[in-house]
């Protein structure tokens, strides 16, 4: 590796690349990593050693320390084929909203790589993130036609055409996704929000229901009859999620009085 030639040890190498895996979710890559850094610890100081435990907390650090962000920078930059690192990099800063410095990065590592699929997810939901949904179809369609059976693409996917108000195209890529991991929250959320956007409301609350609690499911549901204009349904929503969770948060009475007082305006005008 070039590390190496910057002062990095073999060892190091691996445990960076490993760690970088493991913040960005790929726990297979991460582990093949550590178990190589762990061997090569254990031929320099016995069977039984361990990984320094302080590198992770350095390494977390990351998402909310300049100083270890910039230390990761000089990796990336140092051995740029490394791409764990920089795609990790790029996640740090899309976690302090700097977005157009995360795509930099994406981008950066899909010209290295354009069959890289965690770049082109992460591209996706920065696109996202920054309220551009158009973007983040062009980079998500990119990544589901190199495999259309990751589930994390297809969320996006539709994430980004519910936000596009294209439901039907939302629910074509939700639906698959269902049919490969059903009890996913985030897409069970997504895929009532596309429901409903289609006014298919009782549909839209069984997808809410797997996504959270009852309470919260008549709260979702609640606020689109709202903005159907049916104050009367919407507001026994509200009223229910209530019932079910008397300690529910503001949102939901502040949701149940808007939506009484528009009935009564709505009866006032009759």
């Amino acid at each position: 590796m070039d590390l190496v030639r910057r002062g990095y040890t073999t060892e190091e190498c691996y445990l960076i690349a490993g760690l970088a895996s493991a913040l960005l979710g790929d726990l297979g890559s991460a582990k093949t990593n550590l178990d190589i850094a762990l061997r090569i610890r254990r031929q320099t100081f016995g069977p039984r050693a361990l990984l320094p435990s302080d590198l992770w907390i350095d390494f977390e650090d990351l998402l909310t320390d300049e100083a270890a962000r910039q230390e990761l920078a000089k990796v990336a930059a140092a051995a740029p084929q490394m791409v764990e690192a920089r795609e990790a990099l790029g996640l740090a800063y899309l976690q302090e909203k700097q977005y157009q410095q995360a795509l930099q990065i994406f981008q950066e590592v899909l010209r290295q790589d354009p069959r890289r699929l965690k770049a082109w997810y992460l591209a996706g939901i920065t696109h996202l993130a920054a309220g551009n949904p158009r973007e983040a179809v062009r980079a998500l369609e990119r990544g589901v036609a190199l495999d259309d059976r990751q589930v994390s693409l297809l969320v996006a996917l539709g994430q980004a055409q519910v936000q596009l108000k294209d439901y039907h195209k939302a629910l074509l890529y939700l639906k698959k996704a269902q049919g490969l991991q059903p009890a996913h929250k985030k897409l069970n959320r997504q895929l009532g929000m596309a429901l409903a956007g289609l006014k298919r409301y009782d549909e839209a609350f069984e997808a809410f229901l797997k996504a959270g609690d009852e309470a919260q499911a008549f709260n979702n549901i609640g606020v689109y009859y709202f903005l159907d204009g049916r104050y009367e349904d919407a507001a026994k929503c509200f009223q229910r999620a209530l019932e079910l969770r008397p300690t529910f948060y503001e949102e939901a009475k502040a949701n149940l009085q808007r939506a009484l007082e528009k009935l009564h305006e709505s009866k006032e005008g009759l």
